[in-house]
């Protein structure tokens, strides 16, 4: 969004320091980026995915917005893990929703009509809820294989529930200290981060060991 980079460079400008959280935005004259490795979580999925479907399923991905970059590169780490090491593995069909629960619902619920082979579901961005109300249904007799990203009160009940069956984690509360802490080095101490990019770690969540 070239709004936002004109903002940060604007508040650059004006001697205020920005570090970007969650999501990276490039290029801008941001501090540094705290935040999961979007590819690399990505991979991670679909690493998962293919222990899940024991690398045999005709997948379906939902996708907040194609213009969201770390939603972008999630699914792109997605594709190249299953290219590399999943060939029997198909992505069938790929929606986007908004991160909007009703239009998830939605796009769920047609891509599972349209596509009644899918037996797999790559949730890669928010509109989980959405996602798995259509998802249940449908009353498939073999549960559906589903990965999500982080760890939403609702998120954590479909884990527990078996409908969801491993969720990304991406510390939140780790990237809101390391960006104080840059910020606070910076102001305080004129210490500069010696890298632009501070990547959290990607944690998996299943049924045993969500709390």
């Amino acid at each position: 969004n070239m709004d936002v980079v004109k903002k940060i460079a604007m508040l650059r400008d004006q001697g205020i320091a920005v570090v970007t959280m969650d999501r990276d935005i490039l290029p801008s004259a941001r501090l540094a980026y705290v935040g999961s490795n979007s590819f690399a979580s990505g991979q991670v999925a679909g690493n998962l995915m293919t222990l899940f479907t024991r690398g045999e399923a005709e997948a379906g991905v939902l996708i907040g917005t194609k213009t969201v970059q770390n939603h972008v590169k999630r699914v792109e780490g997605f594709l190249d893990y299953l290219k590399g090491n999943a060939p029997d593995i198909s992505v069938v069909s790929v929606a986007e929703h908004h991160d909007n629960d009703e239009e998830s619902y939605q796009k769920t619920k047609y891509m599972l009509e349209e596509y009644p082979e899918i037996d797999a579901l790559f949730l890669a961005a928010a509109g989980i809820q959405g996602s798995c109300e259509a998802v249940l249904e449908q009353k498939k007799e073999s549960p559906m294989i589903i990965i999500s990203f982080d760890t939403a009160p609702f998120t954590k009940e479909m884990l527990k529930k078996g409908i969801i069956s491993a969720t990304l984690g991406q510390q939140p509360e780790v990237q809101a200290k390391q960006a104080l802490n840059i910020l606070l080095d910076y102001l305080g101490m004129d210490i500069t981060p010696i890298k632009e990019k501070y990547y959290t770690k990607t944690e998996i969540f299943i049924k045993s060991n969500i709390e």
